[in-house]
């Protein structure tokens, strides 16, 4: 029986989701972050779960060839990135072997789903959210990441997936923040906006804003935009929203709403979706954020209907809308489970585009997508284990007719897949059963009566 403080030296098997490396030994199962597949290490035993052992990385003895040195001296430490360690080639390589392994399991697929590698492995990034904390010891705001706990802050001045080594915009919002004079219990974050050449800097401070805001902005640097915000009070330079371009679109965005956070690949997204309902007369995009992909359907003269929950991103898409002159495209700022069913011709869109948080569908969209079936689904995806569980529950309707996935997020385990889902020509008479039904409820509860929990490894 393995001990809690023990150290062993043993082989990695191989990477699985979240970047773990899966070590069997003596008939356990041990995950150790930091580590790469076939590498020789010796580990020691940290803690003991459920059905496995975790532990710690103490000495790489054979390093496996697909090892590097990561760029970030944070890598380790900071919880944002999980694969630094690799080369981007094997990267791609344990992306792939996750996707198909998610979906292998539960959907019947006619052929494996491929993953685009990213042009750029590093200062890819649109945007970044940093956290800050007031020391009062030290009368200092103390500004960085998370760590991998998710409660330790983390002091950083670089972050090479979102600019290079020799950039100093962090360094220079850690000098703005020096200047203010905080308080106890005073905290928040800052939004970091790459825009042009040019950086927004956005600070969101709880209870209020410092009492000096006012002066310290007058005094801060001209060659970056700023603004503060409490949950009263606002200001500063407020470029709360600006265009940018997307494939000859001109679209409004904000670092107050989601925005996919690579812009080349996220085009390349949006043109396999545009490829994949180009024979759709009408199409639903649901979860739209602030309507990319649904003005630039509708900019080809299409009744496109964008519904999301967010009302700021809503009020942007229809900005956009304006400013294209776009007239046949709606907007609706509701959940897309309460917009749905009675108070929407549902059945005339013949393509729905479903892009959930990574949460997934919830069971009420499911169980309206069983109930309209359009003629075809194209789901994206940033989650590949709440995508096979989806699809798993609606493969009795529907066929997995071709996907692809994107990856937008080097030196993380995150992942964004495309799949396009067909109607059955000839459905199984099971779905018609209320009995069915039922069953499919009952399966699909447990994971919204909950919250959102990572995958088990």
């Amino acid at each position: 029986m393995l001990q809690i403080g023990q150290q062993i030296r043993t082989n990695v098997e191989k990477l699985v989701f979240q970047g773990k490396g899966l070590i069997r030994y003596e008939g356990w199962v041990i995950f150790v972050d930091d580590v790469a597949p076939s590498e020789e290490v010796v580990i020691q035993i940290t803690a003991k779960k459920k059905s496995y052992f975790v532990g710690k990385l103490i000495e790489v003895v054979t390093p496996s060839p697909l090892r590097v040195v990561p760029l970030c001296p944070y890598f380790g430490t900071c919880g944002g990135c999980q694969l630094q360690h690799i080369n981007y080639s094997a990267q791609i390589g344990v992306k792939q072997e996750w996707l198909q392994e998610a979906l292998s399991h539960k959907v019947a697929l006619s052929s494996q789903l491929t993953v685009l590698p990213a042009e750029k492995e590093w200062a890819y990034r649109r945007k970044v959210t940093l956290h800050f904390i007031w020391l009062e010891e030290e009368k200092r705001f103390q500004l960085g990441y998370y760590t991998k706990d998710n409660t330790t802050l983390l002091e950083i001045a670089v972050c090479p997936i979102f600019a290079s080594l020799d950039d100093t915009i962090i360094v220079t919002a850690r000098n703005f923040l020096s200047t203010l004079q905080g308080s106890v219990r005073m905290e928040g974050s800052l939004t970091i906006l790459k825009m042009n050449g040019r950086y927004l800097l956005r600070f969101f401070f709880t209870p209020n804003l410092p009492k000096n805001a006012k002066s310290a902005l007058h005094e801060a640097p001209q060659d970056i935009d700023i603004w503060m915000e409490s949950p009263k009070v606002k200001m500063g330079i407020d470029k709360s929203e600006f265009l940018v371009d997307a494939l000859g679109l001109k679209v409004y965005i904000s670092p107050r709403v989601f925005l996919q956070n690579y812009p080349e690949q996220s085009l390349e997204l949006y043109k396999k979706v545009m490829e994949l309902v180009q024979e759709a007369s009408s199409i639903l995009d649901l979860y739209c954020g602030v309507g990319i992909l649904t003005l630039l359907l509708a900019k080809e003269g299409r009744p496109v209907l964008g519904i999301e929950s967010n009302k700021e991103s809503i009020r942007l898409a229809k900005m956009s809308a304006l400013v294209n002159g776009i007239e046949s495209v709606r907007f609706m700022d509701e959940p897309v489970e309460k917009v749905l069913g009675p108070h929407l011709k549902t059945k005339k869109y013949q393509s729905w585009i479903v892009n959930p948080p990574r949460e997934g569908m919830s069971k009420e969209m499911v169980a309206l997508v069983l109930e309209f079936r359009p003629q075809q689904i194209v789901y994206v995806s940033c989650m590949p284990a709440t995508l096979a569980r989806d699809l798993a529950l609606l493969q009795e309707v529907y066929l997995v007719d071709q996907g692809i996935a994107y990856d937008m997020f080097p030196q993380t385990t995150h992942l964004e897949t495309v799949v396009s889902l067909r109607r059955k020509v000839t459905l199984s008479k099971s779905i018609e059963n209320p009995i069915f039904r039922t069953k499919l409820e009952k399966k699909f509860t447990p994971y919204i009566e909950k919250k959102y929990k990572k995958p088990s490894l």
